[in-house]
């Protein structure tokens, strides 16, 4: 079936990069979820891919420089080095400029529980990339948005990330730190709520023969939200989750047993947790690639004597590609955790998002999305005589998005859409709908 081991050793080292970015986000996604929680008001607009030539992306997910890193196949030395020919280049120093402009016109936007705006919200996003070498990337952006209605308060936000990767022998190895300084309306608020989070991730990946590998990872997450009534305040979370996976052609399944700590400022929603995870992955050839995770969460609460929760989790993500211009992606979640936001909360969320990306004239995109969340707040401690366990507030948090995208110029591109969402609350003062319509424009090398 191969024309020799070498052709065989690189199909096996796809699949082992292919699983090891898969798990490791899939751990994030679920622990980040759980910690932060943010769900803002302001549906983003449609992402455009960029052109060939720019090979470069402000998104700094950590897992993706294992990955994405051409040499990654054939060498242990990380990311690929920086391209040649880029207009601002230094020896392994390459600087990448970007700057980006957005306005909005929505309504139903909340400045308060119960009081609907509407409001046009303008950012302008300039910023600048670094590729530090063959391992570390660097990106700064400050976005400066004006809101119309003035019962909002224009901000200047701050995104940082700074990311590393390599490999070592059998090891794959990467770690990021992020920075993020916002003050956007949020879903569970149901206002501008100023966030400043600090997360810190490593994952290391071992192979540890053709068929096993062993993949750790560990995140340490600062949230410090606050300033209105009933608040949690500050949040600090240490967590790990590690998986042991057998992999069997394109097929992949592995156990993973993780553990944390979660300290809130106020209330009694100070916690430890442990998770117990099974998962299974299927690729095939680039086109159809499923990931199913699921398990339980134990919950204990160190300040209450409620006894502790057991919880189930899971996680669905199936991604499919019939053609180079069409795509399809539907993914479904469960978790729980105890809320950042809300004194003695905990949030038990289950949702579905699907997705459909279709290229068209050669250089449009057309975007189709859609989701549906419900989110229990449960009282994790007996309040005013309620027993603890029952439910503060229920939403159910429902989204539709249109938009078209295209990329000019090689290093440029832009975008419109429409999107529409609306909030079902047991509390009146948490439920909205919102129409809004978004233009954006970007350019970065």
């Amino acid at each position: 079936m191969f024309e020799n081991e070498e052709d065989l050793l690189k199909l096996q080292q796809c699949l082992r990069l292919f699983v090891l970015k898969l798990t490791i986000t899939s751990c994030l996604a679920l622990v980040v979820s759980c910690m932060v929680g943010a769900q803002t008001v302001l549906v983003p607009p449609p992402t455009t891919p960029p052109p060939p030539e720019q090979g470069w992306s402000t998104e700094n997910t950590s897992t993706n420089e294992i990955e994405n890193a051409p040499e990654a196949q054939a060498s242990s030395t990380g990311p690929s080095v920086p391209q040649a020919n880029l207009p601002l280049q230094w020896g392994p120093i390459a600087m990448h400029p970007h700057v980006s402009y957005q306005v909005t016109y929505g309504n139903g936007i909340q400045s308060q529980p119960g009081q609907e705006q509407k409001t046009i919200v303008q950012t302008v996003s300039p910023g600048v990339g670094f590729d530090l070498g063959r391992v570390w990337r660097l990106d700064y952006s400050p976005s400066f948005t004006i809101y119309s209605d003035k019962a909002f308060k224009d901000t200047v936000d701050h995104s940082l990330h700074l990311s590393g990767a390599t490999r070592y022998g059998d090891w794959g190895l990467s770690i990021g730190q992020s920075v993020s300084l916002t003050s956007d309306p949020q879903v569970e608020t149901a206002r501008q709520t100023d966030q400043q989070n600090f997360s810190t991730t490593f994952n290391a990946g071992y192979q540890i023969n053709g068929a096993l590998s062993l993949d750790l990872s560990f995140v340490q997450d600062l949230n410090f939200a606050g300033g209105f009534t009933n608040s949690a305040g500050d949040s600090r979370a240490w967590s790990t989750m590690d998986w042991l996976n057998y992999h069997w052609g394109p097929f992949s399944v592995g156990a993973g047993l993780g553990f944390g700590y979660n300290e809130i400022q106020f209330g009694a929603n100070d916690n430890t947790f442990e998770l117990y995870k099974g998962n299974i992955a299927w690729h095939v050839f680039r086109k159809v690639s499923l990931a199913i995770n699921g398990g339980a969460q134990v919950m204990q609460f160190l300040d209450s004597s409620e006894p502790d929760t057991v919880s189930p989790i899971y996680g669905v993500s199936l991604n499919w590609q019939p053609l180079s211009t069409t795509s399809f992606t539907l993914s479904a979640n469960r978790n729980t955790s105890a809320s950042t936001y809300f004194v003695n909360q905990v949030t038990e969320s289950t949702g579905v998002n699907a997705g459909v990306s279709q290229r068209l004239l050669e250089r449009l995109n057309l975007n189709l999305a859609g989701g549906y969340t419900e989110t229990d707040y449960r009282l994790s401690f007996p309040v005013s005589g309620a027993p603890a366990s029952s439910i503060a507030r229920r939403d159910t948090y429902t989204f539709f998005s249109v938009g078209l995208s295209t990329a000019f110029l090689k290093h440029g591109s832009g975008s419109i859409s429409y999107s529409r969402s609306q909030n079902s609350s047991s509390d009146g003062g948490f439920a909205f709908s919102s129409d809004q319509i978004a233009l954006q424009v970007s350019y970065g090398f």
